[in-house]
């Protein structure tokens, strides 16, 4: 190879990653992409928990920690709105749904990291099982157990948790520090 076109390369790699150094939202975007192809490889690979609607309700009606009529009835009309709607590719969907739209009040086990799977929740779909739900409370929670506190027994991580940031940050802060060091010690 062109040993000025190396030489060129080099230099080109080294402005870009002191830029990458210095520009924290280019970090983010890095760390996103990332984030994105693990979450497809997870996905690929099967090493995410995938639940019906059925299993996604008694879940979230066994870890909500109100457990009053409403929001039961809530919870239930959120999962079935998001199971009709979207297509539920793993269990962080339904739990990042439910911690956006209920909040840590209702669901303070769901990890903040969830957040980035949450779907929308189309208002006029909600509204219309909602009504449903509510005029037949009884025949629908019927389907499940319901008990008089909250459970958090058949919650379980599936796989591995993604250290990306913990990993690429550090590398991304000193990237051009430790390209440089390294671009030194083989001349």
């Amino acid at each position: 190879m062109n040993k000025l076109l190396v030489e060129a390369l080099l230099q080109l790699a080294s402005v870009a990653l002191d830029k990458l150094e210095k520009d924290e939202e280019l970090q983010d975007k890095v760390i996103s992409k990332f984030r994105g192809i693990a979450d497809l490889i997870q996905e690929k690979s099967g090493r995410v928990n995938v639940h019906d609607m059925d299993t996604a309700i008694q879940l979230s009606l066994d870890t909500a920690i109100k457990r009053d009529k409403e929001t039961m009835c809530q919870v239930l009309s959120v999962i079935t709105t998001l199971y009709a709607t979207t297509d539920v590719k793993r269990g962080a969907i339904s739990g990042g749904t439910l911690l956006k739209f209920f909040g840590e009040d209702v669901f303070p086990h769901i990890d903040q990291r969830e957040l980035r799977f949450a779907k929308h929740i189309n208002d006029k779909v909600y509204k219309n099982v909602l009504a449903t739900i509510e005029a037949n409370f009884d025949e629908k929670v019927s389907n499940y157990l319901v008990k008089d506190y909250a459970d958090f027994s058949n919650v379980q991580p599936r796989g591995t948790i993604c250290a990306i940031e913990g990993i690429l940050r550090p590398v991304m802060k000193n990237g051009s520090k430790i390209f440089n060091f390294i671009k030194n010690v083989n001349r």
